[in-house]
């Protein structure tokens, strides 16, 4: 998924209003009124990302799309899924292919010049998937230049790279399913990847693979955050006013533990929604 974490630090609904855009901002006014109108919200996602966001029978699925499927009933409208790479999710936004983007975005500042961002659904961290009989146990053993880390091109897990293993050679994907494939076919000695895709891996090749790195934080704090078009702030404040009422509803619980099979911390979850 896939990301420093800001909106948890501000209290504002408008969290990145005020980042200088690398375009000037449109003007959204109206913006719910629209999707209204067109009876769908069109949501751009990758579907590499499972539980959070993939594709189960050719439909998207998961927590994300669960929680796009209810703001859009929400809202009396169908959802419009644009699929994409991960790059192609703010890149879709820019270009008005879609309204939002529920799709495991981390909120980065490089980022809120070009799409404005909800406050965060989901906390996650980053660590290192490995091959299951890997013995090197410190982030000191894989960071040697003989050692190769593959990572996903235009994610956060290029800066985990760099931060946590400067000196191993980086192998940039397109996918996460790209660098599992790397890995398991030994080309590689692991690879990035947020703990609850790793997992889900892990589960599937139970003889393959494992993750490392996830405790006290991991390599990297991940929070996934709601991303609209920039300067849209219409539906920012509005998917941040849903969110809130369907997490003290308990609905968020019911769509967790539906896609996680265990409880969601929902006060970190709070803490780090800056109370909202």
């Amino acid at each position: 998924m896939r990301k420093p974490f800001i909106a948890a630090m501000i209290s504002s609904l408008s969290l990145y209003g005020v980042a200088a855009p690398l375009a000037s901002a449109a003007d959204y006014s109206g913006s719910i009124a629209a999707i209204k109108s067109a009876k769908t919200l069109r949501n751009c996602i990758d579907p590499s990302y499972q539980p959070e966001i993939y594709l189960k029978d050719g439909k998207p699925a998961g927590l994300a799309a669960d929680l796009a499927e209810a703001m859009a009933k929400s809202l009396g409208v169908t959802v419009t899924y644009v699929q994409t790479d991960f790059p192609g999710l703010i890149a879709g936004l820019q270009a008005n292919k879609c309204d939002i983007a529920v799709s495991g975005v981390t909120a980065r500042a490089k980022r809120a010049e070009s799409a404005s961002f909800a406050k965060t659904y989901l906390l996650l961290v980053l660590g290192l998937a490995v091959r299951k009989d890997e013995t090197r146990a410190t982030l000191a053993d894989f960071d040697k230049p003989d050692a190769k880390i593959c990572v996903v091109e235009g994610t956060s897990f290029e800066a985990a790279m760099k931060a946590s293993f400067p000196k191993a050679q980086t192998v940039a994907l397109q996918d996460v399913n790209s660098c599992f494939l790397q890995l398991a076919s030994g080309k590689v000695d692991g690879y990035i990847v947020d703990n609850s895709t790793g997992a889900t891996y892990g589960s599937k090749h139970p003889d393959q693979i494992k993750m490392d790195f996830t405790a006290n934080g991991g390599l990297q704090s991940v929070p996934s955050a709601i991303a609209v078009r920039y300067g849209d702030h219409e539906l920012q404040d509005w998917v941040n006013v849903f969110l809130s009422e369907f997490i003290d509803a308990g609905s968020y619980t019911e769509l967790y533990v539906k896609n996680y099979d265990s409880q969601p911390d929902i006060q970190q979850l709070k803490i780090a929604r800056g109370g909202f």
